[in-house]
């Protein structure tokens, strides 16, 4: 019937149970339905004609949750009636594939709108919760949530301009960039929270970024050239952060914390999700285990190591403050400082060379 009320069109006259429609966005609906003997899915044209059965399985196949393209369904399957896995189906009954098989009771799946992952439902009613897994494998599942039922927000709107202290605008340059919507709890890194940027999107402010394996161009309001309270733009390679800002504040990229590998000073040798080259124009802050660097429209990067937190700028002067010693310090084009762990000799201000280096 329309969504708006009105007639009623019947697209099932089968005396079996017909049940838990899911509508595709290429017109297709699956239902679950008993006419065959066995609680199986099916799928029919939008008018009830090109009915196909796409699971033969002994057993009950229930909950059809289509993938965005219309090309896969994801459904519960349980041969003895009780213990269900999680498995998908091709569009017209083939390549079937199990997603999660434990144990424990899998059911409802419900498959995001970006098609990455799907979240479903483990366990019985005396102790249900919601978990997300990739669509495409490995079969791992990350928590989400204690609860049942659960249903996906829509894909954002286009994109609007960035609100100060409550959005920004990303959008991935090259290669691939993850991202984690802001949430209470510590920056998400579990790849199975994190949907693939493939577009510019306006996301709150609190949002992780995984950029460790491409470039991301972050949009904020801030103080630029033009003046304050504009818009400006920062292109960030590389590193795991979460973007923050107050109202009145400058955008911050916050480093994940624990990150503090132990390897020689060259950038190439420390892993990707420990460094951050930024490239801005307007005020932007990036912020380390051991110090924080504030640029006002440069280039530099930093980068954590397990003596400490580097800043190496490439063009303009940074403002970079050292935790452990309180102290501030201008980092000018072709100088590089070392916010340490331990106070120790050629540390403490800016030179033309990195430190190596040193054990803690």
């Amino acid at each position: 019937m329309p969504s708006g009320g009105g007639f009623q069109s019947r697209l099932t006259f089968n005396t079996a149970v017909d049940r838990q429609p899911a509508w595709s966005s290429t017109g297709r609906i699956a239902f679950a339905s008993d006419r065959g003997g066995d609680m199986d899915l099916y799928a029919m044209d939008d008018d009830g004609g090109g009915v196909l059965r796409l699971t033969h399985t002994r057993g009950l196949d229930v909950d059809p949750s289509w993938a965005p393209a219309g090309d896969r369904l994801a459904y519960a399957h349980a041969r003895d009636g009780v213990s269900f896995d999680l498995l998908a189906i091709g569009a017209d009954g083939r390549s079937p594939r199990a997603l999660s098989a434990t144990p424990a009771v899998e059911h409802f799946p419900a498959w995001s709108p970006d098609g990455t992952r799907i979240a479903f439902v483990v366990g019985d009613q005396s102790s249900p919760h919601i978990r997300v897994i990739p669509a495409d494998g490995p079969p791992s599942s990350a928590f989400v949530a204690t609860g049942t039922d659960p249903n996906w927000g829509p894909l954002p709107q286009p994109v609007a301009g960035p609100d100060a202290g409550r959005t920004i605008t990303v959008a991935p340059l090259d290669s691939r960039v993850l991202i984690a919507p802001s949430t209470s709890q510590p920056p998400a890194t579990d790849p199975v929270l994190q949907a693939q940027l493939r577009t510019a999107n306006e996301v709150p402010v609190g949002s992780s970024i995984n950029a460790s394996q491409g470039t991301v161009a972050i949009e904020a309001v801030t103080t630029t050239p033009d003046g304050p309270g504009t818009v400006g733009r920062a292109e960030v390679t590389g590193g795991v952060f979460t973007v923050n800002q107050t109202r009145a504040g400058e955008p911050t990229l916050r480093m994940r914390p624990g990150i503090r590998p132990c390897q020689k000073a060259r950038a190439s040798r420390v892993p990707p999700e420990a460094r951050m080259r930024i490239r801005a124009r307007g005020r932007f802050r990036t912020v380390g285990g051991y110090g924080r660097g504030a640029g006002r429209g440069t280039e530099w990067a930093m980068r954590e190591r397990c003596d400490g937190t580097i800043f190496q700028v490439f063009e303009g002067t940074v403002l970079v403050h050292d935790y452990r010693r309180k102290r501030s310090f201008d980092v000018s084009a072709g100088r590089c400082y070392l916010a340490a762990v331990r106070r120790r000799p050629g540390a403490l201000k800016p030179a033309t060379k990195c430190p190596p280096v040193r054990s803690r």
